[in-house]
Parts: C-alpha cells; structure tokens; sequence
C-alpha cells in the first residue's frame, strides 16, 4: 500500500492504520533528531511529538512533493524548534544512548570511544551557526542529497552546497576535525 493510500484511507476515517506510516518512518524520523539532540530519550520524545504532528497536519499533505520529503520538513522543524530552546545547553549523554546498536567487531573499550568521538563531534557542529549545522546533519548524518536539503531547506541546490564546503571548512579550522 502506498503512502498515498494510507493517507487517503485515514483521512477516510481508519486511524488505525496511520501505524502503518509510523511503521515506516519511525526510524528515519528518530535518526533525525538524535543526530540534533544526541540524547535517546529527547529523541524518543521528539518523534513522538512529530508524529502527532503529522497525524494532526495529514490533511494538509497534497501531493505537491514526496510524502517522505514532508515528513521530514515537519521533523526538521521540530528539531529546530529543539535547538532554539536548547542551544545554551550541553549535549547530554545518557545510559540508554547505550543501547544504540554499534559496530559488533568493536571491543567495548572502542565502543565508548567511537561514542565519545561522536558526542565530540556533535557538539563541534552544534557550535557552528545554524545554517551549517543544518546542511552538515542532513548532509552526512541523514545521508540526504543536495537536492533534498534544498527541498526541506527551501534552498537553491548552489546554497547547499556553498554552505556545506564553508560548514566543513570551519569545522577543519576551528576544531581541527577532517571530512571526507
């Protein structure tokens, strides 16, 4: 069944089946907003809150771009509604951050160490201003192209990339971290 036709069959009045829609993007939401939070449980929250959003918001979907392009633009702006109200504070690490799934040729002491490089990592980027930190996680965080930041971003494909050539090089210059 397509997104299309769930969408049109809750419209119609079967909520019941909007689970298929969670189903199918729960983890590409959650990736989203723990790359802006890095914490396991804001996440949880986070995507929760997306999805009634978008339980709530349904009817405004028409078509006029990929549902999955939505979705991630009502994501998106939640995130940045996140990292408005929590950008003064510091990444927080908790147990359940844990309980993501690492590298199972890793020892556990590489484990913690690839974590802590990560959270190190995160809080770099989040230092940076806002508009290279958004190109940055969507770009190698979500895997998104150019053409799909420039769609959630509502910017000229040239902008995404302009952005994400200066976002590396202060990452390079003010932190000392190399990007392939």
């Amino acid at each position: 069944m397509t997104d299309e036709e769930i969408i049109e069959q809750v419209l119609g009045g079967n909520i019941h089946i909007f689970s298929e829609i969670v189903d199918r993007y729960k983890d590409y939401v959650f990736n989203l907003i723990y790359r802006f939070t890095y914490n396991y449980c804001e996440a949880e929250d986070i995507s929760q809150e997306i999805f009634i959003n978008i339980y709530k918001k349904l009817d405004k979907f028409h078509g006029g771009s990929k549902f999955s392009t939505w979705i991630y633009r009502i994501s998106y702006n939640l995130c940045i509604d996140w990292y408005r109200k929590n950008k003064n504070k510091p990444p927080g690490v908790s147990l359940e951050d844990f309980t993501e799934p690492f590298d199972k040729c890793l020892s556990p002491e590489e484990t913690v160490i690839d974590h802590q490089k990560a959270v190190e990592l995160h809080k770099s980027i989040m230092k940076l201003d806002k508009k290279y930190i958004d190109v940055l996680i969507l770009f190698y965080f979500q895997e998104q192209s150019y053409e799909e930041i420039s769609t959630v971003l509502d910017l000229p494909v040239k902008t995404v990339e302009t952005r994400l050539y200066r976002g590396r090089n202060l990452l390079r210059k003010e932190f000392g971290l190399v990007w392939r």
